[in-house]
């Protein structure tokens, strides 16, 4: 008691994926999709705690290094034009889609190692598994008289399922996303002037993590927004540079926590062409 204790943490790592996707369409305007994804990753953390006042306490280093896999499948539909098909409307403007996370097993293995700096280091290894839990998202985009494009979209995942070798963390709780955002694109004549060709995107959203640190849960606030600049390759592509910039605001300072403001730049390719064009049949 009463003692002055610098403790240090720090960690590194995450999970990559790598994905196979195949999609279908069972009839006009419905389009089916599902993507394998094997799921892989290291993580490692290191907690040190040091007492500034008392030599005679030794100084404790604790390395976790923690590595994981397993595969997980993602299902999703898209009904394009369901306005049209309920009798609401003579055209094809509203988009519905729909996914589904199934969740993943992954197998665990996880190494410790505790070193006192007192020539006593004790290394623990076991091994067991991660449950990532469902997660289920909803989407809509509405086309506004062909040039704006209104969207909305709201994603869940029951983390109160997830489990780490049998236990789950009391820092963990379910999290929700909602989103709403436009995208104009005043024109898609070829020789119109170039930023009248460009996209232009706005949007919000407000993320409840599935973190909770002293009974608090760590919420975000963003606006976004953005430009897709076209690339002209040749006269059959549709090229974009988009670029898109993000800022908000994330936790909060009740019960002794740390807000942050947080900005984002993000720059991307996206684009396609015809490349082959059947050849006429004189």
């Amino acid at each position: 008691a009463g003692q002055n204790i610098i403790q240090t943490f720090d960690g590194v790592g995450g999970l990559s994926s790598a994905q196979f996707g195949f999609s279908f369409s069972p009839r006009q305007d419905l389009f089916l999709g599902v993507t394998t994804q094997y799921l892989f990753g290291k993580f490692s953390d290191r907690q040190r705690l040091k007492f500034v006042d008392n030599i005679e306490y030794f100084v404790s280093d604790v390395e976790r290094d923690v590595s994981m896999d397993g595969f997980a499948f993602t299902f999703g539909g898209v009904y394009a034009g369901i306005d049209n098909a309920l009798g609401f409307s003579a055209l094809k403007n509203l988009n519905v889609a729909a996914t589904v996370f199934s969740g993943a097993s992954l197998n665990s293995k996880e190494e410790k190692i505790q070193n006192y700096f007192s020539s006593q280091e004790t290394t623990g290894v076991r091994s067991g598994a991660a449950k990532i839990p469902l997660g289920v998202a909803f989407g809509a985009a509405y086309l506004l008289q062909e040039k704006l494009i209104l969207t909305s979209d709201l994603q869940f995942q029951n983390w109160d399922a997830y489990k780490y070798f049998g236990a789950h963390p009391r820092e963990i709780r379910n999290s929700t996303r909602f989103g709403i955002g436009a995208e104009l694109l005043p024109t898609l004549i070829p020789g119109e002037s170039y930023y009248r060709q460009m996209t232009y995107r706005v949007g919000a959203y407000v993320n409840s993590s599935y973190l909770k640190v002293n009974g608090q849960g760590i919420n975000e606030y963003f606006a976004t927004g953005g430009v897709g600049l076209p690339i002209f390759l040749s006269p059959n592509s549709e090229a974009r540079m988009n670029v898109s910039l993000e800022y908000g605001i994330r936790g909060t300072t009740a019960k002794g926590l740390q807000k942050d403001s947080i900005t984002r730049l993000t720059v991307s390719l996206s684009g396609s062409d015809t490349w082959f064009i059947p050849p006429e049949i004189e």
